[in-house]
């Protein structure tokens, strides 16, 4: 689905979207994701499309 996009999306990408005040508050991109990949993914508690990677932020599977 997602070939060739190898990046991270790490919690600091936040405030390019959602602004400086939001920078400190990762629980909101949390959740945003925990929304999406209950959308998107086939079983939302084991993620294939939407990896998360622990300490940095997520990523696209392969």
């Amino acid at each position: 689905m997602f070939k060739g996009v190898s990046e991270v999306f790490c919690f600091t990408t936040v405030k390019l979207g959602w602004g400086y005040g939001y920078l400190e508050q990762t629980q909101y991109l949390r959740v945003f994701v925990a929304q999406l990949r209950k959308k998107i993914e086939d079983n939302p508690s084991k993620p294939t499309l939407l990896i998360t990677e622990s300490g940095i932020g997520y990523r696209f599977g392969d």
